[in-house]
């Protein structure tokens, strides 16, 4: 990242403020783990993010940061995800704070951008940090998230009518299951 002009905070501060050239530890593992690919992950960070920082060595760490992760993947994810949580916020704003709607927002924000980011296509996270930020167009990823965010709604609504949304998402089966749905 720091040859692409990206200053990568590794030790959490509340002196780090998110910029266009700037990302901390956490933010890149929860960016990181919904461009997986795997609903599991994005449970995970939702259950606890320092499961991931328990052992280095070994997954899930290991699964997100490795030889094949570069700078530009870590960063470009980083980014999708920023935009993803601007149209998350804006959504909750103009939302009813009960039901499905509002608990894929609330509960569900991990997998509706694994969904999106799944959508988009993972392999263009990993072009270098300056063409990727010219292709970025939040308007396309807002489309994207109002289609997985309405058809994660539909799928609750349909399976899982009176299940507890906190529960749901932290369930790796069910959050699959919505997870494949949305992204479908």
């Amino acid at each position: 990242m720091a040859i692409e002009g990206i200053d990568y905070q590794v030790v959490r501060s509340e002196d780090v403020v998110a910029s266009p050239t700037t990302c901390e530890l956490v933010e890149v593992t929860t960016a990181l783990a919904c461009a997986s690919g795997d609903s599991y992950l994005a449970v995970q960070i939702k259950t606890g993010i320092g499961r991931f920082f328990a052992d280095l060595k070994k997954a899930p760490y290991k699964t997100l940061f490795n030889p094949t992760t570069s700078g530009a993947k870590a960063f470009n994810a980083t980014k999708t995800l920023r935009v993803i949580e601007v149209w998350i916020d804006a959504k909750r704003k103009i939302t009813k704070k009960s039901g499905p709607a509002w608990g894929v927002l609330v509960h569900g924000n991990r997998i509706l951008a694994s969904a999106v980011i799944a959508k988009y296509g993972e392999p263009k996270l990993s072009q270098p940090i300056e063409a990727f930020a010219k292709d970025l167009i939040p308007a396309d990823i807002a489309i994207l998230c109002e289609t997985a965010y309405t058809k994660m709604v539909d799928r609750i609504s349909d399976q899982y009518q009176g299940k507890f949304l906190a529960t749901l998402f932290k369930n790796p089966t069910m959050s699959k299951d919505v997870f494949e749905f949305a992204k479908g």
